[in-house]
């Protein structure tokens, strides 16, 4: 079985970090050091989707030309059904979860989101329009490739120069769509405005798979990616273009960010330390999925309890710390008792190789 690798699982911690901050830290706490920490999420959250999708389009890109590398052919059926594992019983148990409760009303959400059309139709989970994003992409690329590999004539290179097409195509649909006024939350959610920055991190896959030299030696210059990687991360914090800016080119520096950021970790020798504040944030990691799902169940549940027994005044710093363990333990929880046993049974019945 392939071994984890710890840059990977530390990226996904920080970007569910990010994306629970912004969802989280609206609320200033009052403590110094504490709202310093904070202040990643507060400013910059809205960008862990982004980080998200580059490093799942790396991660999905890996297996996608490794199997084409190694094999010549690529089964997308396979692909599709084994994807459905790993994201689908987290999701759709949460769904039950909520119909259930009765909290909304069943067609408000219920079938937008087991068809993962959710970024298209109104529904009060929003937070999910990521997930409709990647299940899209995921399905039209493995079509679109499964069709390519079949050609004789089929050329890889000729083929992924698909993905910057992408790059350029979401960037002109969003500056169409600002300029036309479409509505902002279309913008932000709809699939064909934000699948720039998985083919980004399916692009960087690619040259991990077919190009490695040009890839390590890319990776190795971390002095000029850690220069990159601030200054993106400068611009998307100190910049303020505007609307149109924040809807269009801010997209695209907040995927190339990431981008850098992903390749300055790789073969990064810290991460090979027994490094605890590391270890801690790739740990997060492993449970980002479950925990990206579930977040919102355990702010409404501290906040019902926290409203129905006053026994103590909960002040901003104390309803944090709340909300924030008792996400981590729910997704730990969704993970084990929901994630694993699925995944057990995927490679069962569906092995990788």
């Amino acid at each position: 079985m392939k071994t984890r690798e710890t840059y990977l699982d530390f990226i996904r911690g920080i970007a569910i970090l990010l994306a629970m901050g912004w969802h989280f830290n609206g609320t200033l706490t009052g403590i110094l050091a504490v709202d310093m920490l904070l202040m990643p999420g507060r400013v910059l959250g809205w960008a862990g989707v982004d980080l998200f999708f580059v490093l799942s389009g790396f991660l999905i890109g890996g297996l996608i030309f490794a199997e084409y590398q190694r094999t010549g052919r690529f089964r997308a059926g396979k692909f599709l059904i084994r994807r459905a594992f790993k994201i689908w019983p987290v999701l759709y148990v949460y769904l039950l979860l909520l119909l259930v409760s009765g909290r909304y009303s069943w067609e408000t959400f219920l079938l937008q989101n087991v068809f993962h059309v959710q970024n298209y139709y109104t529904t009060p989970l929003k937070h999910l329009w990521s997930l409709a994003v990647e299940e899209h992409f995921y399905l039209i690329f493995a079509f679109g490739f499964l069709m390519f590999s079949k050609r004789e004539s089929g050329n890889i290179n000729a083929m992924v120069l698909v993905l910057p097409v992408i790059w350029i195509a979401c960037l002109i649909f969003r500056s169409m769509a600002v300029y036309y006024s479409v509505d902002v939350e279309k913008i932000y959610f709809q699939t064909h405005y934000r699948i720039d920055a998985l083919a980004f991190g399916m692009f960087l896959a690619y040259l991990k798979i077919f190009k490695q030299e040009n890839f390590n030696q890319v990776a190795s210059m971390k002095f000029l990616l850690l220069i990159i990687f601030a200054s993106g991360i400068l611009i998307l914090i100190r910049f303020d273009g505007g609307p149109a800016y924040k809807l269009t080119v801010r997209h695209t520096i907040a995927y190339l960010t990431a981008g850098a950021f992903l390749l300055y970790c790789y073969r990064l020798r810290v991460f090979d330390r027994n490094n605890l504040i590391i270890k801690g944030v790739a740990w997060l990691g492993l449970y980002s999925y479950a925990m990206y799902v579930y977040q919102f169940v355990m702010i409404r549940i501290i906040e019902a309890i926290v409203k129905k027994f006053t026994l103590f005044n909960v002040t901003p710093g104390m309803d944090l710390i709340f909300k924030y363990i008792g996400a981590i333990l729910l997704a730990v929880a969704v993970t084990k008792l929901i994630e694993k046993p699925f995944l057990v049974l995927r490679e069962k019945l569906f092995p990788a190789y």
